[in-house]
């Protein structure tokens, strides 16, 4: 293990391409002009020891190194790094398998080629970051802030992802199956043609988000909020949605099969050609719904809640076809 924790040690406008330093310590060097490409730090503790002037200038003249030098391609292995600004630095290839990111700044950061595997990112900053077709499957992101992140292709299988911000986020034909988003904020959210099968989602916002062609199946969607969300195509069938806010929401053509929608808002939701069979519809909103054309076989629904939807060509749970409002469509 090298010590270099004196406070007399100084490593001014140094390169240092390459080398290896495992375990090393340097929570108190100035190194400030000091390049970083390729080097090996594995298992270093920047963060672990008294790490203040790591974390904050030294002086006027004298930023934390880590957050003012070329990382691409460093050894990170299992380093502790949680807290320090890399916001907007280029880390592309790093290697950061069992690094603790744990309420780092990645804002803005490169991350191309890097490796993250079992990296620690609770309360991490990655806005704006690009992290398309990365692989987080497993790893806890939880309270993070992704908004705006691009996590398109992404594979997020069984991730923790609880109470993050993925406010904007593109998440398109990202893998979330298994994964746990409850009560994380999705605002606006592309999640289209997304694997979201078995996904936990109890609570989270999705409102206005777009999840046009995504699995849903067997999915936790119970006290979610989806008003106004493009649900076009989207496959629901056994998904939970009690108490679900799907106010506004475009269900066109979704199927729904087996769903429970018991005590969920749909007034005005689009449900046109949407398939409904044996689903749980009891004590649902459906004031001014559009039901054109939509399969309701063996669903359970009550007279009263049909009444103030729209039917129109609509399969009802009893096999007859109700047209009363065809006119107005």
């Amino acid at each position: 293990l090298l010590d270099f924790e004196t406070p007399d040690v100084s490593l001014p406008t140094v390169h240092l391409p390459n080398l290896e330093f495992p375990e090393i310590k340097l929570s108190k060097i100035p190194l400030p002009d000091v390049s970083l490409q390729d080097i090996n730090l594995l298992g270093s503790a920047w963060a672990m020891t008294e790490s203040t002037e790591v974390r904050k200038p030294q002086s006027d003249n004298n930023e934390s190194f880590l957050s003012k030098k070329n990382l691409v391609k460093a050894n990170m292995i299992d380093t502790d790094v949680s807290g320090i600004d890399f916001s907007g630095k280029d880390l592309s290839g790093a290697d950061l398998r069992g690094t603790d990111l744990s309420n780092a700044n990645l804002t803005g950061a490169n991350l191309s080629g890097a490796h993250l595997w079992k990296a620690k990112l609770r309360k991490v900053a990655l806005q704006d970051t690009d992290l398309s077709g990365m692989d987080f499957s497993e790893m806890d992101l939880s309270g993070a802030d992704l908004r705006g992140v691009n996590l398109s292709g992404a594979n997020l299988w069984g991730a923790q992802l609880y109470r993050t911000n993925l406010t904007g986020a593109n998440l398109s034909d990202a893998r979330l199956s298994n994964a746990d988003l409850s009560q994380s904020e999705l605002t606006g959210a592309d999640l289209s043609n997304a694997d979201l099968y078995n996904t936990q989602l109890m609570g989270a916002n999705l409102s206005e988000a777009n999840l046009t062609g995504a699995d849903l199946q067997k999915a936790q969607l119970t006290n979610t909020n989806l008003h106004r969300a493009n649900l076009t195509s989207a496959w629901l069938a056994s998904a939970q949605l009690q108490d679900a806010n799907l106010s506004q929401a475009n269900l066109f053509k979704s199927t729904l099969n087996s769903a429970n929608l018991q005590d969920a808002d749909l007034s005005q939701a689009n449900l046109m050609e949407a398939s409904l069979i044996k689903a749980n519809l009891q004590d649902v909103d459906l004031q001014d719904a559009d039901l054109n054309k939509t399969i309701l076989y063996k669903a359970s629904v009550s007279k009263a809640a049909l009444i103030e939807a729209q039917l129109c060509l609509t399969s009802l749970p009893d096999y007859t076809m109700h047209s009363r409002d065809c006119d107005r469509t």
